[in-house]
């Protein structure tokens, strides 16, 4: 039920703060849902099939201070080395993954939460978005992507106002800790790219494009073994070969069509609202919009680049989120309707998951967040545990 509760909440303080433009205590209603945002995940306790992973790594692998050098830090590692470092650490001074977790979930939480403030004209509505799409992924699972993102975030400023050396620096922390950051080396080059139908073009040719890739996985693995990146070798061979990342079942063209309707169409949508109602605030991330949705249309052959997608989800909230301050302001009832049905996508694509059935281990998403365990009674769901005991077996 604290989902529920931190759902209505919201929808109250959108309409008091973000409908009826009330100022007074604002700010502090918003550190307060911040707040609440960074207990639910900081205080969680096996949930999330990734942080189950991750703490039994804590305590089994990590290195302590006295066992660091710079072969098992940055050469031989299979994990980014800022994530080993950072859990060297807490293992050092506290010895307790509790510690670690909540941490990351306060880090995370308050560069989201403060980035979404200064960007969005609705911030309440940006952090209902933020809680019904990224927060479970960012909180729960891809911690060291959460971290590497909000390092990005920290220097996303810095990127929009031309001060290339202060954003570089956030940007070495980033890849530190998920190389999907890499990215982000070139956007200063890409960040004049534009939203308009060449790239929604180019958007499909990408899907074709992918499709004949796909299946040459191994070949490209085997040039990174010629270059001596057996590191990169294996994980690629491994996603390929698996069955959660190696590729859908349905790959077909109208699964594409299906997907283009509910997880691009929308934002689309969004972005053309933005662009005529709020051309200052959101015309600046066309270029993080369209990567977002590049992430997706690959996402449809290979399912490993969600994690591209995923990195680049906040911004598509940005834009969702400006569109929908402009919605009493636009006359037409067929573009709010439009706007509605585009919501109602939106939730499909983000919500909707949690309730279908996985092909592999039969059971919903929802299972790995509800109900609700606590670091503090440290209780065990039966039948999340017989979700872990699958994956973990295989």
């Amino acid at each position: 039920m604290i989902y529920v509760f931190v759902v209505l909440g919201l929808f109250w303080f959108i309409y008091i703060y973000d409908y009826k433009g009330c100022r007074k205590d604002k700010l502090l209603w918003y550190n307060i849902m911040m707040i609440i945002f960074v207990v639910i995940a900081g205080f969680r306790y096996r949930l999330g099939i990734d942080t189950v992973n991750y703490e039994d790594e804590f305590y089994r692998e990590t290195l302590y201070f006295s066992e660091w050098n710079l072969s098992n830090i940055f050469l031989e590692a299979d994990t980014d080395s800022g994530y080993l470092m950072y859990t060297s650490l807490m293992k050092s001074l506290f010895g307790s993954w509790e510690v670690a977790q909540f941490l990351i979930a306060l880090f995370v939480n308050v560069v989201v939460f403060r980035f979404l403030y200064k960007n969005t004209i609705y911030p309440f509505v940006a952090i209902l978005l933020y809680f019904c799409s990224l927060y479970y992924d960012l909180n729960f699972e891809t911690l060291r992507q959460a971290l590497a993102l909000s390092f990005f975030l920290l220097g996303y400023k810095y990127l929009m106002e031309n001060k290339y050396l202060k954003y570089y620096i956030f940007v070495i922390l980033s890849i530190l800790f998920h190389k999907v950051a890499l990215l982000t080396l070139f956007f200063p080059f890409i960040k004049t790219l534009k939203v308009n139908v060449c790239t929604v073009v180019f958007l499909i040719f990408s899907f074709f494009f992918i499709e004949i890739i796909n299946d040459s996985f191994p070949e490209v693995a085997m040039l990174f073994s010629f270059l001596k990146m057996d590191l990169v070798e294996e994980k690629i061979l491994g996603y390929a070969g698996s069955e959660i990342f190696g590729g859908f079942v349905d790959r077909s063209v109208l699964n594409f069509i299906n997907i283009f309707i509910v997880s691009i169409f929308p934002y689309l949508v969004f972005a053309c609202i933005d662009k005529r109602y709020n051309l200052e605030i959101s015309s600046k991330n066309d270029f993080l919009l369209f990567l977002y949705l590049l992430g997706v249309v690959l996402t449809t052959s290979v399912p490993i680049f969600y994690r591209l997608s995923q990195f680049f989800l906040i911004f598509p909230i940005v834009y969702m989120t400006n569109a929908f301050s402009s919605f009493f302001r636009i006359k037409s009832q067929g573009l709010k309707c439009l706007m509605l049905i585009c919501c109602i996508f939106f939730l499909y694509a983000h919500v909707g998951r949690f309730f279908r059935l996985s092909p592999d281990s039969g059971e919903r998403l929802l299972v790995r967040v509800y109900p609700y365990s606590n670091v503090f009674t440290k209780e065990k769901d039966t039948e999340r545990e017989k979700v872990y005991n699958f994956y973990f077996s295989r």
